[in-house]
């Protein structure tokens, strides 16, 4: 009994090892099949980096060369726009990595991994749209800082007790407007700000009816007042 049990468990660890050296074997041969497409893909990564890298730089150097340099300098956005702060060196960064990504996404396309490949192709499909939601915010900034500088520079407001109220108010109405515009665009669900604006719309809507109501009425009330008494008084005499 016991010898049986001895030879089984001999006879089980070559088997084993086997089955091991078997599995060892075919990921190998899979690598081997797999590894001019690897190769291929790293090749064309690198050449996406490349070109990535010089397409950016010409970007940056035609952005300076038209004015983009200086359109956001001394602006509230001035340090989200790359180490020197100018709207060229961001447009350089912006190309260089969509480049990059693009061929990454043809990289791995070539190599077949179908989820990070469909991965690639809706982020590079929402690239523009987020780069134009971005812009939309950044310029908009700008037109609301601008609009609040103007507005506090004006007569009116600076010889106004709520000058500062009145500011701040038209900068943060701006901003509110330029942030919906920008996230609308960036794809992302403002249903709840909808639904907020409506309703603070619509009670705006219900309190200035209500107060030209109720003016109206006074008015109209005065009116009858003063038509009786001139009645009276006519009758009296």
């Amino acid at each position: 009994m016991l010898s049986s049990v001895a030879f089984e468990s001999i006879e089980t660890v070559p088997l084993f090892v086997d089955r091991f050296v078997a599995s060892w074997e075919s990921a190998i041969n899979a690598l081997i099949a797999e590894l001019p497409g690897i190769v291929g893909a790293v090749i064309i990564l690198a050449v996406g980096v490349f070109l990535g890298g010089v397409l950016g730089s010409v970007a940056e150097k035609l952005g300076r060369q038209v004015g983009l340099a200086d359109v956001f300098v001394d602006s509230p956005i001035e340090s989200f726009l790359g180490e020197d702060g100018s709207l060229a060196s961001a447009l350089g960064v912006v190309v260089k990595y969509y480049v990059v990504v693009f061929a990454a996404f043809i990289a791995v396309r070539y190599v077949g991994f179908a989820i990070l490949e469909e991965w690639l192709r809706a982020l590079i499909e929402y690239l523009p749209r987020a780069l134009a939601g971005l812009g939309v915010i950044l310029v908009g900034i700008v037109v609301a800082e601008y609009a609040a500088d103007q507005t506090a520079a004006s007569e009116a407001v600076q010889t106004s007790d709520y000058g500062a109220w009145v500011t701040a108010g038209v900068r943060a109405i701006l901003y509110f407007f330029v942030a919906v515009i920008g996230l609308d665009m960036l794809g992302i669900n403002l249903e709840i700000v909808y639904l907020i604006v409506d309703g603070v719309t619509s009670a705006v809507g219900l309190g200035i009816t209500a107060a030209i109501a109720l003016a109206v009425g006074v008015a109209v009330g005065y009116a009858a007042k003063e038509y009786a008494e001139d009645g009276r008084a006519t009758a009296e005499e």
